[in-house]
């Protein structure tokens, strides 16, 4: 397991040394965050405030593989069917045991262009054009 982020807590260091199979990495440049994004089987993302659409949310979805997130990181119902929900230990637990042992489907890769489309850069552009009045 790889615990990634910054300025992570003394607390958090001194448990992530503690345990043979976790490793914590701080400081690191957004292609390091990219790769791990990228490559990691799981994302886990929980946060503690709910505050609209994340763009870590995002990386992970677009180039990641299985999204295991809280209730406060989902931005809104159609984002239901393209991410792992789990609210407490024992469930992020459960979660993370069912998600290691299979890939995402064909269907989920499916739901998640079909959600994500509207976030793509050519959509993006698409309506910048249009309030800039270029269209």
């Amino acid at each position: 397991m790889i615990i990634a982020g910054n300025q992570p807590s003394l607390k958090l260091k001194q448990l992530a040394v503690e345990l043979p199979n976790v490793e914590l990495k701080a400081g690191l440049s957004s292609n390091e965050i990219n790769e791990l994004i990228h490559s990691a089987h799981i994302n886990v993302l929980p946060t503690f405030q709910s505050t609209g659409i994340k763009l870590k949310l995002l990386a992970a979805l677009f180039s990641g593989g299985h999204c295991l997130v809280n209730d406060s990181m989902v931005p809104d119902d159609s984002f239901k069917s393209i991410l792992n929900i789990a609210n407490t230990i024992e469930e992020f637990k459960q979660k993370i045991e069912e998600l290691m042992s299979g890939n995402i489907s064909s269907s989920v890769n499916e739901n998640r262009r079909e959600v994500l489309s509207v976030y793509s850069n050519s959509s993006i552009t698409k309506e910048l054009l249009k309030l800039l009045k270029f269209n």
